[in-house]
């Protein structure tokens, strides 16, 4: 049996949702590019401090800025496909 109020929850919900997506869709691009920038950055400090104890200084130098142009190019391409 199907409790009465199954409907309204299932109407709150998907309200949820859309307001979840209206949020996604209308945040300014600036912002996010910000953010994932900030965020790639951080990475890129922890990597310049945790690699170098682990791994050769020159190569873990080098890893650290392949792995952060890496996450910068990747973040880059998953906003462009996500603006379009």
């Amino acid at each position: 049996m199907i409790p009465a109020d199954w409907r309204d929850k299932t109407i709150r919900d998907n309200n949820v949702q859309d307001s979840m997506e209206t949020v996604r869709k209308t945040m300014d691009p600036r912002i996010v590019d910000i953010a994932v920038a900030a965020a790639a950055f951080a990475v890129f400090l922890i990597l310049l401090w945790i690699l170098p104890m682990v791994l050769n200084d020159g190569i873990a130098y080098l890893a650290t800025i392949i792995i952060f142009a890496i996450i910068m190019s990747a973040a880059g391409l998953y906003l462009n496909q996500k603006a379009e």
